[in-house]
């Protein structure tokens, strides 16, 4: 089989703050993305955004949504097929380690996101909040 077939699969936590502006995270090479990552196989859709949201930020989190709150698929940067699953989070922190997927984060609408090296990928988010 080819890899016309195949999808990576990432789940990201929708963060927004009071006036409704998703968290955006900055990473290391100045690109912006939704915080969360790939699975792994054997992980729930839960497990998998608990542990990537620990890894790049050092934080637990709390998923509002049982369900998937948004999904859509696109190609990545480098022509991959993703999957892209959202769900609603609150962190229960916000002592944040920085790294290098992770070095400062910020909220934005969607006009304002227009105007930041966020992926075409990731852009559809701003068609669910």
């Amino acid at each position: 089989m080819n890899d016309e077939y195949f999808f990576k699969v990432s789940v990201k936590g929708l963060v927004l703050n009071e006036e409704g502006k998703l968290m955006l995270l900055k990473e290391g090479n100045g690109d912006w993305d939704i915080p969360g990552g790939s699975m792994v196989h054997g992980e729930t859709f839960h497990q998998a955004l608990k542990r990537e949201i620990k890894e790049e930020m050092g934080v637990e989190c709390e998923i509002l949504d049982e369900k998937p709150f948004a999904v859509w698929l696109g190609q990545d940067s480098l022509g991959i097929w993703r999957i892209i699953i959202c769900f609603r989070v609150r962190l229960l922190s916000y002592k944040f380690i920085h790294s290098d997927e992770f070095v400062d984060l910020a909220y934005f609408n969607k006009s304002d996101s227009e105007k930041i090296n966020l992926h075409p990928l990731k852009k559809p988010v701003y068609n669910y909040i």
